[in-house]
């Protein structure tokens, strides 16, 4: 009805069919094993190895695909493989809320608002009681990382913008966080930004 048929529905289950087998017994989505952070160069900068380490990430994307076709950790031909993705990141998860995992400087921002987000979503589709900590201390970090002046996030909690470059900001990282409070605030779960600052 909306744009999508036979062959597109088609694609997509085969590309969860290929995420499940490339699924770490541990749960995750290990970016070493599948080949991530190779890239040496773009556009002339050196990326460093960028991705690697970014596991919760790249777990958070597979299980939003996941989510996104109706399979959860209750219910869906993936249920186990949902409910295994779900807690490598609840075991990841450290004690500030965050879910950066082992990702480097530039990632673990990104890392945490890809995570969250799964977690999030998890949540949302099931209620299952046993997200909802996990929810609202990620929700709570990403408020806290949010800068108190220019209202935006960038690759530490409350790093200034470039103010030389013109930015209050990150504009990829902003969508990641404000998406995780969203869809906590639609779970029901309200983040309370707190006084302290996390530090990196």
């Amino acid at each position: 009805q909306n744009g999508g048929s036979a062959q597109t529905e088609a694609s997509v289950a085969r590309a969860l069919a290929w995420l499940a087998a490339h699924q770490s017994d541990d749960g995750r989505w290990n970016v070493a094993q599948l080949e991530g952070g190779l890239e040496p160069r773009t556009a002339g900068h050196d990326r460093q190895g960028a991705g690697i380490g970014a596991d919760t990430g790249v777990t958070g994307l597979a299980l939003l695909a996941f989510l996104g076709a109706g399979h959860t950790h209750l219910q869906g031909d993936y249920r186990d493989n949902v409910r295994r993705g779900l807690e490598f990141l609840l075991n990841s998860q450290d004690r500030r809320g965050s879910l950066e995992g082992q990702a480097r400087l530039f990632a673990k921002m990104y890392c945490h608002g890809m995570a969250g987000l799964a977690l999030s979503e998890a949540y949302a589709m099931t209620g299952d009681s046993r997200l909802k900590d996990a929810v609202r201390n990620a929700a709570a970090f990403s408020a806290a990382a949010q800068h108190s002046v220019t209202g935006g996030w960038r690759y530490l909690p409350a790093q200034p913008g470039d103010s030389s470059a013109g930015s209050l900001g990150d504009m990829s990282q902003h969508g990641w966080q404000v998406m995780i409070l969203k869809s906590a605030k639609l779970s029901g779960i309200t983040a309370v930004r707190t006084a302290a600052r996390h530090p990196p």
